[in-house]
């Protein structure tokens, strides 16, 4: 937003007018931004992302197997209803 006054109206636009979906009525809340919610701040100490590749052996893999299949039936759903 340009200033805090402008956020404000949005705010209130949002929390006085139903956010429609489809022709529906979706039920949302809206509420100003915090610097808390950001994730520019620095890291905390001790956490680092990890990535690796999961072969067939590893616990694992039919979990990652069935989170990629979903992925793709989200795209092609996705695909189908964006045409």
């Amino acid at each position: 937003m340009e200033s805090p006054k402008q956020a404000q109206a949005i705010v209130g636009q949002m929390e006085n007018y139903p956010f429609m979906v489809l022709g529906m009525p979706r039920p949302i809340r809206s509420r100003p931004a915090r610097p808390e919610m950001f994730e520019d701040r620095p890291r905390k100490p001790g956490q680092r992302i990890v990535c690796r590749w999961v072969g067939p052996e590893d616990p694992d893999f039919e979990v990652a197997k069935k989170l990629k299949n979903l992925a793709k039936k989200h795209e092609a759903e996705a695909f189908v209803v964006l045409e």
